[in-house]
């Protein structure tokens, strides 16, 4: 079945010799419940990366490898007259060092924003031959990064429109401060994120604001329109997989609080603290929306049984819409059940011709039961 896995960056936290700090570290993450950690290795010495895996298999942690498409880190000057091309070559190389440590996923920053969107069609088109060489197939999630061609969300929807099977990590932190915006009120805005929510393979789940990528303190109620918007969006794109992607995977989210300038100085809470808040806080929502979508398939298939049993049609034209169908059931569903079902992200349309409607009692009906995470 579906689960939520909560991946701990090491951004700000460099290994130590021989890895000192990462031994002590590592450890520390599994007992708060991590399930692994997304790590930028670029400093780490190739002939080294072997003594990384053997670390991590040591503490009993996943791996999101953090590669770059460019000059590392995208720091200094950017050497001039790169093209999709360069880019494709280091992309390349990079992805040959992440071999030896064997990621679950790679998380790429990619691209460049000075390039034309069409540039950025041809770059990210060339990634998938190169994947598929190296033994990387469907395992690469591009970030939606500032500096880099998926930096903007009307960008980010002209190269997906052309690139319909690119996998995207969702860092929309960026995308509130280049549009100056939280992307909810717009009715265009909303749009282009629905239109992306399917092509989101991983989540970095920072809190940010219109001016900064990184709120300080998400427990403040001064960012209480922040976080509405970013929660609402991460639901969706849980929702989203666990309905389109079948038993087996694996949401994963990072909450990608760092150091200095993205944490201010003087801040309430340092960046780990809050990392560590609040991946715990988001996963418990993430589960919480799985629930809801488990509990609105029990409730749709119950109601079909009972549709049936009363001579009536009721059928699922996909999984993301129930549909009544010809001489059907009359949808009186008491509040709790309806409520349940469109907070899934359902949609029930119906019609009053017939009669067999839920009664107070009949919240799960016989037969029927609801586990936390897992089919009725």
């Amino acid at each position: 079945m579906p689960n939520i896995t909560r991946f701990r960056t090491t951004w700000g936290i460099p290994p130590g010799d021989n890895f000192a700090t990462w031994r002590q570290l590592f450890p520390e993450l599994k007992a708060k419940g991590y399930t692994g950690v997304e790590i930028d290795y670029r400093a780490v010495k190739t002939e080294d990366l072997p003594e990384l895996r053997k670390l991590l298999d040591e503490s009993g942690l996943q791996f999101i490898a953090q590669i770059m498409s460019s000059w590392p880190g995208y720091e200094g000057p950017r050497p001039p007259g790169l093209t999709p091309k360069d880019h494709l070559d280091f992309y390349r190389k990079q992805l040959e060092r992440a071999k030896i440590l064997k990621p679950v996923k790679v998380n790429a920053q990619s691209g460049s924003d000075i390039w034309t969107p069409d540039q950025s069609v041809e770059f990210y088109q060339g990634t998938f031959k190169i994947d598929e060489e190296l033994g990387f197939a469907g395992k690469v999630t591009h970030e939606t990064h500032r500096n880099r061609s998926l930096y903007h969300p009307y960008v980010a929807k002209y190269v997906l429109d052309r690139v319909p099977n690119l996998r995207i990590t969702a860092d929309i932190s960026h995308w509130a401060v280049v549009g100056e915006r939280l992307l909810d009120v717009s009715e265009e805005d909303i749009a282009v994120l629905e239109s992306v929510i399917p092509h989101v393979h991983h989540i970095h789940a920072r809190i940010g604001t219109t001016q900064s990528s990184q709120c300080p303190d998400p427990s403040n109620p001064i960012y209480n329109d922040e976080r509405e918007f970013f929660e609402k969006l991460w639901v969706k794109i849980v929702q989203n997989a666990v309905k389109t992607r079948g038993d087996d995977f694996q949401v994963t989210f990072t909450p990608e609080y760092g150091p200095y300038p993205y944490h201010p100085h003087f801040g309430p809470r340092i960046y780990t603290e809050v990392a560590d808040t609040e991946g715990v806080r988001l996963e418990k929502l993430f589960h919480a929306a799985l629930d809801e979508v488990y509990l609105a398939l029990c409730l749709l298939a119950s109601y079909t049984g009972l549709a049936a049993a009363a001579g009536c049609q009721v059928e699922l034209l996909n999984i993301n819409q129930a549909v009544v169908g010809t001489g059907c059931v009359q949808m009186n569903y008491y509040a709790n059940i309806y409520d349940s079902i469109t907070r899934a992200g359902y949609t029930v349309n119906a019609n009053n011709n017939c009669g067999l409607s839920f009664s107070g009692s009949q919240r799960i009906p016989d037969g029927y039961s609801l586990r936390r995470v897992g089919y009725c």
